[in-house]
């Protein structure tokens, strides 16, 4: 569980081209599953999993702490 630094778009795909399906506000607690490379995205192709809001975040948004997701 890790907390969003600021507003996240959760997206259908592990891109930035992708459909966003919800948007997460600063603050929120997600949930990530998996991480998987993709697109880039402000200084990143690391992308992870919401296993809550069933989509895509890039890692620019979010860091995971002590532990790093299983890869996709």
């Amino acid at each position: 569980m890790v907390t969003a630094r600021t507003e996240v778009y959760v997206r259908d795909a592990p891109t930035v081209h992708a459909r966003a399906t919800a948007t997460l506000t600063a603050g929120s607690h997600i949930r990530l599953f998996c991480q998987t490379n993709g697109g880039h995205a402000d200084g990143t192709s690391v992308w992870y999993f919401d296993n809550d809001a069933h989509g895509w975040i890039s890692a620019s948004h979010v860091r995971p702490t002590a532990w790093q997701p299983p890869s996709c």
